[in-house]
Parts: structure tokens; sequence; C-alpha cells
């Protein structure tokens, strides 16, 4: 996982107690938005609608064709971890109320359109019959009324989305509807539009990978300057095709939205390079190798390090000359594709690197894992003293006679107790030699074993009095 992809938690309130949990992934349909949160095991799914928390529940399974289960199929969905996700949460903490009076407040803040809409949302968190109650008594008050338009909208939504309840059996292409029927079908988007724009959003968004139809959504985003939803849509896009080119487009939109370091971030998860199109982008890698937080730094130039500008040169070798060993091992294969390009003209900068790599690596893996690893920097790098030295350390540990010597290399890189068996073979083979056992004395005295380093003193000063 990317280190700079923090995941995001979240506070739950039901009934009195407060569950936290992780953010797991994001679903955004049209105006409506479900985060799935895992709370020690079990699943919350909250929907907001127009970034207004609406209900949510713990639930085990979705509903056949509900809301939520479509969304994650066919919305734009962003999961765990991503450096959109903390953009995407209006607050990390919701309180979920009691659902019985629920629509009653939803019908001071919302339109009866928008009401049926969002009680769609809701299929999973209510009977069937309850809805169906809910949206019944919004169609037939339009149609008591005499607003068929309005009627024949609630049942477009109810076809589209939730043909499952007992209202939507209501006929769309009755001879009431005729006009309205022929007037959705026969105009286009824009026509409508003016009449519903609703609809037609909703309409857009459902089909935005027909291009007209993303091209009309888009343009509906920018009347409503809805930068977020634009971005969001272009994200989905870059995610199916890099395109590196339209990122000129979007960057001060971005950056009215996001950190500098959330965009970095957002950029190098769509496989872009933010290096290319944005200068601040050096002066924040600059200012991180000031603060000395080189992994932070190393993270975000590793997917692009042989693409960065001539102008990032004086501070790259900088970073990768003071990551920590852990980083350069748990990014391993992109770290040897790095170290040659970064250290070409600094041989002794290069191999202090690779020693610090191995003696992290020994610490993990044994030698002959440690060399197949590094075997495709090897091949980049024959005459590596630190690459020869491990090359050299494998062949003798299938050798007997050569465990003082491995003993030694060993010791080099810093790994004491492997040193110690080596030694301790060596003094079997040899007991009367003092040399591994002032070799022992030596490795104890760097784990800090003062008994140990005692008893084998007594043995050196014993074998140097006979030798």
């Amino acid at each position: 996982m990317n280190e700079l992809e923090n995941k995001v938690r979240m506070s739950v309130k039901e009934k009195k107690q407060v569950l936290e949990g992780e953010v797991k992934r994001i679903a955004l349909f049209f105006r409506s938005k479900i985060v799935e949160i895992d709370a020690g095991g079990e699943s919350f799914y909250l929907v907001y609608y127009k970034d207004v928390f609406v209900h949510g529940e713990k639930l085990r399974n979705f509903k056949e064709h509900s809301f939520i289960q479509n969304s994650f199929q066919t919305g734009i969905v962003f999961e765990s971890p991503h450096p959109m996700l903390s953009n995407l949460i209006p607050k990390n903490s919701v309180a979920i109320q009691h659902k019985n009076k629920l629509f009653e407040k939803l019908h001071s803040q919302y339109s009866l359109q928008e009401i049926t809409y969002i009680a769609i949302t809701l299929h999973d968190f209510f009977e069937k019959e309850e809805l169906d109650t809910v949206i019944s008594d919004i169609f037939f008050h339009y149609r008591r009324s005499g607003n068929l338009l309005k009627s024949y909208q609630i049942l477009l939504l109810l076809h589209e989305f939730a043909p499952h309840l007992k209202i939507a059996n209501e006929s769309l292409r009755s001879l009431e509807y005729k006009n309205y029927h022929k007037y959705y079908h026969s105009s286009d988007l824009l026509a409508i539009h003016k009449k519903d724009p609703f609809y037609v959003e909703l309409q857009c968004f459902s089909n935005r990978f027909i291009s007209e139809n993303r091209e009309i959504l888009q343009n509906i985003l920018r009347e409503k300057e809805n930068s977020i939803a634009l971005l969001i849509l272009w994200i989905e896009s870059c995610e199916k095709a890099v395109m590196q080119e339209t990122v000129d487009q979007y960057n001060s939109v971005a950056l009215k939205i996001f950190t500098l370091e959330q965009w970095i971030n957002i950029l190098n998860k769509l496989r872009m390079n933010p290096f290319q199109a944005m200068p601040e982008a050096k002066s924040f890698i600059k200012v991180l190798t000031q603060k000395q937080e080189y992994e932070k730094a190393a993270m975000m130039i590793l997917p692009h390090q042989h693409e960065l500008p001539n102008s990032y040169k004086p501070f790259v070798s900088d970073i990768w000359s003071n990551v920590s060993s852990s980083f350069l091992v748990s990014h391993i294969e992109k770290c040897i594709q790095v170290i040659p390009h970064v250290f070409e003209q600094n041989e002794k900068s290069l191999e202090q690197l690779l020693h610090r790599l191995v003696v992290q690596m020994l610490q993990e893996s044994e030698v002959e894992e440690v060399q197949e690893k590094l075997l495709p920097l090897k091949k980049k790098m024959v005459k590596s003293l630190v690459l020869n030295k491990v090359d050299k350390m494998v062949k003798m540990s299938q050798d007997l006679d050569s465990m003082m010597e491995l003993g030694n290399y060993f010791e080099e890189f810093q790994q004491y107790d492997k040193a110690i068996e080596c030694f301790s073979w060596e003094m079997e083979l040899f007991p009367d030699d003092p040399k591994p056992v002032w070799k022992m004395i030596k490795m104890y005295q760097q784990k800090g074993m003062t008994d140990q380093v005692q008893a084998f003193q007594k043995i050196y000063s014993q074998l140097s009095k006979t030798s």
C-alpha cells in the first residue's frame, strides 16, 4: 500500500452507541453518495444526497437490484486506500436517527421528485411496502391534482430504478401520458432539460459513457460551479485511459479543492506525471527534502523517476541517499530500477546505499533470497563491491571451510547472530584456534551480552596461553 494514501476513519452513532470504523469504499451515483464503513467486522452503509447524510444501517447483504448494489456496480467507485476518500466525506462522524420520521423530515427539505429518488436510494433499509406507500402518496398527489407531468416524472424514476415497487406498474404508455411519453422519447435532452433538469442530469450520469450525454452533464455541472463533480468525472475517465495531456485543464480547479500534496497523490494514482504538469510540484518536493521528509518525497517521485525534469536532479540524489533502509526494502522492485540511474555519477554514494540495503534485507531474509531479489540490479552493476560480496556469501554458505570468512561478511553487514553461527562452526572445526573465539567476543560485545563476553574471554585466555 502507498504510505501516502492514509486510511479514512469515521464514527457512527447508533442507539447511543458510537462505533469507529474504516471507510472501505465510496460509490457516487448522480447526486447520491454511498459510504461503506467496516466497524469491527460489521459493514455500515451510509446514504447521502447532495452531500447531506440521509440514513444508514448495518447490512450483511444487499437486496436484489437495490440502489446501493447498483451504485457500486455502475457508479463511480473509490476504494480504500485512495487519496480522494477524505475529500468525499462531508463529516467524519454521523448520527443515525430512527427512520420512523425520516420522510416527514425530507418533505421540509426537498421537492417531491427528489424525495421519490431518495426513497429509491433507501431500498435496502425499508420494506418494499413502506417505500411503495411513500412513493404512491407522491404519485397520486400529483395525479389527483391534475399535474400529469409531475406524476409522469415519478413513473420515469420508478421504471428505471425501482421496477420492483407496486406503483411502478402504472403504465407510462397509458393514454393520459401519451403526450408526455412522446415528448420525452422524441425530444433531445437539452430541450427536456428546460422542463425536467433533474431527469436530464440523472439520465446523463447513467449514460455518461456516451460522449453526447457526458458533454451535457459536464455543462450542467459547470453551470452549477460543481468543480469537484467535474473532477470526479475526469478522474473516472483517466482511470480507464491515461490522459496526461488534459491535466493542465484541471490543475487550477483541483488546487482550489485539494492541497498540492493531495493533488500530486491523485495524479500519481492515475499514473500521470504531476512533475511535468505542475511547476509548483518541484517546490513542494524541495520543501519536503528541507524538512527531511525523505520517504514522503521518494514515494511521490518514485513512479516518475525516469521522467523527472532535469531541474529536479540537485535534490533527487539527496532524497535517495537519506530514505530509510526499510523503505528501500519495502519498495525493492521499483527501487532497484531507480538506484543506478540516480547515482550513475557517484559510485561511492551508490555503494553506501547498497550496503544499507543489504543490511536491511539480511535482517529479514536469508542471503540466497537477498541475492535473488538483487539479481536485476547485479545485471546492471556487475562491478559493485557490495553485490559481489553477496554473491561470495552465497557460495561460502555451502562450504564449511569458509565459515570464518562468511562470518566476517555477516559482521560487516551487521548480522551478528548469523556471524555467531559461522564462528561457532569454525570453533568446532578448529577447537584450538583462538581467532573464532575472539570474533565471538566481538559479536557479543556488539549485542551487549556481557555474560557471554566474559565467558568467551576466559576461553580465549586459555587458548592464547596454549597456542
